[in-house]
């Protein structure tokens, strides 16, 4: 695994951790309480974030990769 797949390992993991802790926890939330709902909208709009910062990451990654070897393909030609 290189350097950048273990730190998507481990936000991954950790998302996983929250994600247990509430469901284990969700008795104490109380859905008549305003921070109830802040809580888990923030918890789902750090989980749609980093999807989206992940999907794009590993977009721009594989054109870079691509752009890369069309240029060596170039120099050794």
């Amino acid at each position: 695994m290189d350097q950048r797949s273990d730190r998507a390992a481990g936000r991954g993991c950790d998302a996983a951790l929250i994600a247990i802790a509430v469901v284990r926890a969700r008795s104490d939330f109380d859905p008549a309480k305003p921070l109830t709902w802040v809580f888990g909208a923030g918890f789902l709009a750090l989980a749609v974030a980093s999807a989206t910062l992940y999907t794009r990451m590993e977009k721009r990654a594989g054109q870079q990769a691509t752009a890369d070897r069309a240029q060596a393909t170039e120099i050794t030609t």
